[in-house]
């Protein structure tokens, strides 16, 4: 079937850390590392007051491990995934081109994929991104820049009329 919509652009470390900054869905999971980093904090400062100076290197680690968990992990994964695709394709930076018709075509540079449309499980803005998010959990993002063929103004409404009972979120 002839091609929609295309959106095209150019995949680097720089956008795949600011996905690392903003991602698609908020880790909700992320609050119970700040809860446990504040508890720790005060049983270590329970265990200063009481001098019991043996277990604090215990209570640093903890803490540590926790800041880390809160802050950096995703940004570390991120990292690994980039250095994972960009192996896979042999160089720093590639192109990404989503093409739309009777199915979702994502061409990542050397690596092809295809979804079908009933595969979306929702879809949304994000700043000046559009992602889609399918049953399995994973995803793609489209730059509301990067239309090659269409716009973005057409493109919504492409897709508010075939999901008309899935609203964006």
């Amino acid at each position: 079937m002839e091609t929609l919509f295309e959106n095209c652009y150019t995949m680097s470390k720089e956008r795949y850390i600011s996905w690392a900054k903003k991602p698609a869905k908020k880790n909700k999971l992320r609050l119970i590392w700040y809860v446990l980093t504040f508890f720790i904090a005060i049983t270590m400062v329970q265990a200063l007051l009481s001098r019991d100076y043996l277990i604090i290197p215990f209570y640093l680690v903890l803490i540590g491990y926790c800041i880390y968990r809160s802050f950096y992990q995703i940004r570390v994964l991120f990292v690994k995934q980039y250095k994972a695709n960009a192996a896979a394709q042999g160089k720093s930076e590639w192109e990404r081109i989503i093409r739309f018709s009777n199915c979702i075509d994502v061409e990542d540079g050397n690596i092809q994929a295809q979804y079908q449309w009933d595969q979306v499980k929702e879809y949304f803005e994000n700043g000046d991104e559009f992602i889609f998010v399918f049953k399995n959990g994973s995803g793609i993002r489209l730059d509301k820049n990067g239309f090659r063929k269409g716009t973005y103004e057409e493109f919504l409404v492409f897709i508010n009329d075939k999901f008309d009972k899935m609203p964006m979120k």
